[in-house]
């Protein structure tokens, strides 16, 4: 017996380290109210690989859920495999990782570095090494894998960052393929402050927008782009920001890449208050193919009154959004065309049980998806009722008419839940 304990002692620890976890997933799923999609009308398979994420918070703890249209699911592991598999990638990178397993070892999760095609798999992950120089400094390089599906061959490389002393740190926002032997990795390089005016430095961006341009047969970087209209200056009161506008799971090839540039005086009060205001913004649009840079004409309206988003069209449309609480409307934008196509308003038709205070918390969410408009209202708290439409973006056709329903032993005054995305499975 004595010449067991050592084996003896390991299985107690592991039963207890499983106990202890079970219980804990259990406690967790526990304090969570049930809930499901009630179907009212309409076209059901609409919502047949939808998946809405839910955030939710009661008094004593925080949690992020997905919400489908036959289960509710913790965003944190429900049981000890899934914990090792981590199982809650985005549905583009659980697809490559199921087709293909051997390439898709040891990568990043993130679907902004990857492209996917008919004939390759491409992959940028950005190296970051620390250099002890006694000041903050880094080294930076870029990591490229591409894979070709049909010989299953792997073109692997690594090059410097050009000018990577200029770089506090940079960050990976898109990958695409311009022709058949260049690869373009679109980048966000944060400027290093050059240390004057050190009071504003916290509240200032100095950002720049980079497209690299990799020969994939020379293994070299061909060129380096910064999409900006204006040089960005590290000193002085003005922040510069240029943000990506784009659908953050979408590994395909788009025609355009949209960026929004907002440029900000940021001003500090004698009792160090910070204020700013835009003095500037523009989209550039950023033909793949050829590197043209343009900045859209706009409508002062447009410019002023809605936000652009991007949905699924590999960049050829945006969608200028307004939101108020009884309606919601869009304007299609054509980039190639530079042309309004289609304009459209929602009301939003409450049910009938939400006629008071419907919009006191949350909102509607609106997300686009093939023509369609997904409408998702946050549970309200009063009732513990929500609703999800679909509707045709050009007819405004009702074609989907649910109840997101919680269950009733939970008192809502005890809960907050709001929707903050959607996806699909089919992505």
């Amino acid at each position: 017996m004595k010449r067991y304990w050592k084996f003896i002692s390991l299985v107690t620890v592991i039963i207890v380290v499983f106990s202890v976890f079970y219980i804990h997933i259990s406690q967790a799923r526990s304090n969570v109210p049930e809930m499901s999609i009630k179907h009212i009308s309409g076209d059901e398979t609409l919502i047949e690989d939808l998946q809405i994420y839910i955030w939710y918070q009661d008094e004593n703890n925080s949690r992020d859920l997905i919400l489908s249209e036959d289960e509710l699911i913790l965003r944190q592991p429900s049981s000890y495999l899934s914990m090792i598999l981590q199982d809650f990638y985005p549905p583009a990178i659980k697809q490559l990782q199921s087709n293909y397993r051997s390439f898709m070892r040891d990568k990043q999760d993130m679907a902004t570095n990857f492209f996917e095609n008919e004939d390759i798999v491409a992959y940028a992950n950005m190296k970051i090494d620390y250099i002890f120089t006694g000041i903050d400094a880094y080294d930076f390089t870029f990591e490229i894998e591409v894979l070709n599906k049909d010989t299953e061959k792997v073109n692997k490389f690594t090059v410097p960052v050009p000018k990577k002393e200029k770089y506090n740190h940079l960050f990976i926002e898109d990958v695409q393929l311009a022709n058949e032997n260049e690869l373009k990795v679109i980048t966000q390089n944060m400027l290093i402050d050059s240390g004057k005016g050190y009071e504003l430095s916290f509240y200032l961006n100095h950002d720049e927008i980079h497209v690299y341009t990799f020969d994939l047969m020379k293994q070299t970087i061909v060129n380096d782009e910064i999409v900006n209209t204006v040089d960005v200056n590290v000193e002085g009161n003005l922040s510069y920001e240029t943000m990506i506008i784009d659908h953050v799971d979408d590994i395909g090839p788009k025609d355009y890449i949209i960026f929004n540039e907002l440029i900000r005086e940021v001003n500090l009060d004698e009792d160090g208050h910070y204020d700013e205001q835009l003095v500037d913004n523009h989209l550039i649009v950023y033909h793949v193919e050829t590197g043209e840079q343009k900045v859209l004409q706009l409508p002062e309206k447009i410019r002023e009154q809605y936000s652009p988003n991007i949905y699924n069209n590999n960049g050829n449309f945006i969608y200028f959004e307004s939101f108020t609480p009884d309606q919601y409307e869009v304007i299609i934008y054509n980039v190639e065309q530079e042309e309004i196509e289609f304009e459209q308003a929602f009301e939003i038709d409450k049910p009938d049980n939400n006629s008071d205070g419907y919009n006191e918390y949350g909102g509607t969410k609106y997300f686009v998806y093939d023509e369609l408009v997904y409408m998702i209202k946050t549970v309200p708290l009063m009732n513990k009722e929500g609703f999800i439409q679909v509707r045709d973006i050009y007819s405004g056709d009702l074609l989907y008419e649910g109840q997101l329903v919680i269950d009733e032993k939970f008192d809502e005054n005890d809960f907050y839940l709001e929707v903050h995305d959607i996806d699909f499975t089919r992505y």
